[in-house]
């Protein structure tokens, strides 16, 4: 079992990462899983330029950075914890240009995966974060397989907190259950994601402008979507 947690704070230790450092140590304890802990800050990572090159070839023009390589090991994983702090009701600018890069949504990168999404703020609207991940687990194709949303003051330990530790590791017990008896999705998501968006709206715009979406139509070959 094959685990990535996203840590999308600029602030490698800031609570976000404190969090997910605590779920990565208590999963990565379990003899069957193997975690990739990517810290977002740490990366070479350009802007996204909007070039469509990864709908045409199924990778991203830009190759000399870390993000199509940490992008592939994304997608390769059973599981996905993305973790954020609140920046003006939105995850970190950060984390969006590495879903932007990953090019993870029309390619269905998610497919079938587990997600999980870790959301904390120190003012308001964490809450919009979590609907956010929670809304791009969705449309990759990943099952929403949990949450946690921790209001907290800035440069204050989550760890801290009465029975914090002991929640946190109940929540990725969850997790890891549920990517291990490989639970299925959802009816909503299936309805949603596998018939709406993809077979309804998506695949037929894909099929007439088979030349622009090369590399979608490939990954959606492999998959056995089409």
């Amino acid at each position: 079992m094959i685990i990535s947690i996203i840590n999308g704070s600029p602030r490698s230790k800031g609570a976000t990462g404190t969090i997910l450092t605590e779920m990565n140590n208590y999963l990565g304890n379990k003899e069957d899983v193997t975690i990739n802990y990517i810290d977002l800050s740490k990366l070479d990572m350009k802007f996204c330029t909007g070039c469509i090159h990864c709908y045409k070839t199924g990778t991203c023009m830009i190759k000399d950075d870390d993000i199509e390589r940490v992008a592939v090991m994304v997608k390769a994983s059973d599981g996905i914890i993305i973790g954020s702090p609140t920046y003006g009701s939105n995850i970190s600018g950060m984390l969006k240009n590495f879903i932007d890069r990953g090019h993870f949504i029309l390619e269905q990168g998610l497919r079938n995966k587990k997600g999980f999404a870790l959301s904390t703020y120190g003012i308001a609207d964490g809450h919009q974060v979590v609907k956010i991940l929670k809304k791009f687990f969705l449309v990759s194709g990943a099952s929403r397989a949990g949450d946690m949303l921790l209001k907290i003051d800035f440069n204050n330990n989550p760890l801290l907190i009465e029975h914090m530790v002991k929640k946190i590791h109940k929540k990725m017990d969850v997790l890891y259950a549920v990517i291990k008896s490989q639970k299925s999705k959802s009816l909503f998501e299936r309805l949603f994601n596998d018939f709406l968006l993809v077979k309804i709206i998506w695949k037929p715009i894909f099929l007439k402008n088979r030349a622009k979406y090369a590399g979608i139509l490939k990954a959606w070959e492999q998959m056995e979507i089409l």
